[in-house]
């Protein structure tokens, strides 16, 4: 994705981050899934069980920033004409 930024391949660029943002999405929804059960079957406790599905909302929304970001800053730079 970098390096579409630094060629001002924007489009490309919102392209990229949206096909990775809807990625994680998708695998932290197997993971949530999987942390679940996990504490259903004793294998982890809750606090353990929180704090996974914790991180993995963290990454999921810090991946939906990052595609939101990507797409305002591709908005203003095609604003300006650059």
């Amino acid at each position: 994705m970098m390096q579409l930024v630094e060629n001002n391949k924007w489009n490309a660029a919102v392209n990229s981050t949206q096909q990775t943002s809807s990625k994680i999405s998708e695998k932290v929804k197997q993971y949530r899934i999987k942390v679940m059960e996990q504490i259903g079957e004793g294998s982890i406790d809750v606090p353990e069980g929180t704090e996974r599905l914790e991180a993995a909302r963290w990454l999921r929304r810090v991946s939906n920033h990052v595609n939101s970001i990507s797409q305002h800053f591709a908005d203003a730079v095609q604003a300006i004409g650059k």
